[in-house]
């Protein structure tokens, strides 16, 4: 369901609230809080987390950083909380498979996926 987003907008901020009252996942699919881009901090504020149920899951398909602010929020709110590497993962996963008729071992794509982004500082 497409929302206005709320910013200056009373109305727009009260129809937020009521969707995130109802809502069992919230995705993160900006780049906001991502490495390189901008802090995340405007849109971890957007949020009316205090309306979110408390069995709700926030999802952010950045991974790096690891911890976004969006994730930080939901985490300091007692939501379940995941960033994007086990996509990442399966992706690769999937097109491993489709390419060269082999299934790899997803434990061995994450740990490699791990093993560069701390090779790189980034996690």
């Amino acid at each position: 369901m497409p929302l206005a987003w709320p910013e200056g907008d009373a109305r727009a901020h009260s129809r937020l609230r009521e969707v995130v009252a109802r809502i069992d996942l919230i995705v993160n699919c900006t780049s906001a809080g991502m490495s390189g881009a901008d802090d995340g901090q405007k849109l971890a504020e957007i949020v009316p987390w205090e309306h979110v149920p408390q069995s709700a899951l926030a999802y952010d398909l950045i991974y790096n950083p690891a911890a976004t602010p969006f994730l930080q929020r939901a985490k300091r709110c007692g939501l379940g909380a995941e960033n994007g590497l086990g996509m990442l993962v399966a992706q690769a996963a999937l097109a491993i498979e489709l390419w060269l008729s082999v299934s790899p071992s997803r434990s061995a794509l994450l740990a490699a996926a791990q093993a560069e982004l701390a090779l790189r500082g980034q996690r």
